[in-house]
């Protein structure tokens, strides 16, 4: 009589085959690509193991990029628990998203967008995607109420635009100061959401002023 656990152990393995089969497609070949049979291929399953454990292949790219969402997550809320357990501020949590731009997988990274444009036409198939957005904006909401900014949710929901950009930018055209680019624009945000009313007030004033009426350096 056959073994259950050894059964479920073998159904296991061969689902986790073809979840990454199927993230190795979507970061080469794009969301087009994602098919039966090429994920099948890639993973050496056979041609009807997609449907058979997933039901569709538009579940199967749901569940990558869930995988995706919550490898970062994890890491993102990590990040977020050390801003009030180690005194970690502004600067390093922007030093820790900069990072992340050389750190984190490319072939992640390029799966998670290629669903994301595909979530955009499909909005009930989002929640994964819309979970990074939220645990960016958790992050970089502590860090601003660690350093006693008055507008600390406002504040997170620009970083997190901010940082989705750069993330962008870095896989279309990688430089070599992109991580300290990175940190520079992430660290002058937080300053911009810590200023208090007067010292909002004061630079918008200067901002809006004439070039030849602008105070020296």
């Amino acid at each position: 009589m056959p073994n259950p656990e050894k059964r479920y152990a073998k159904g296991a393995r061969r689902r986790e085959e073809l979840l990454r089969a199927a993230l190795e497609v979507l970061a080469e070949e794009g969301m087009a690509g994602l098919t039966h049979r090429a994920v099948t291929e890639r993973a050496g399953c056979p041609a009807t193991s997609v449907a058979y454990f997933f039901g569709s292949i538009e579940q199967l790219g749901i569940e990558v990029v869930q995988l995706v969402a919550d490898d970062l997550n994890a890491h993102l809320d990590a990040g977020a628990q050390q801003v009030g357990a180690d005194g970690a501020g502004p600067e390093g949590i922007a030093a820790e998203f900069a990072r992340l731009l050389t750190t984190y997988p490319q072939s992640l990274e390029l799966a998670r967008y290629e669903v994301l444009l595909h979530a955009a036409r499909t909005p009930t198939h989002s929640e994964a995607l819309v979970s990074i957005v939220e645990t960016i904006e958790r992050v970089a909401e502590a860090a601003l109420r660690a350093a006693g900014a008055l507008r600390p949710q406002e504040g997170a929901r620009a970083f997190a635009a901010l940082a989705e950009g750069f993330n962008l930018h870095h896989l279309v055209r990688p430089r070599s100061d992109d991580v300290e680019t990175a940190r520079t624009a992430f660290l002058a945000l937080f300053m911009a959401y810590a200023m208090d009313d007067d010292e909002l007030a004061s630079w918008k004033q200067r901002l809006k002023a004439k070039p030849s009426a602008r105070p020296d350096r």
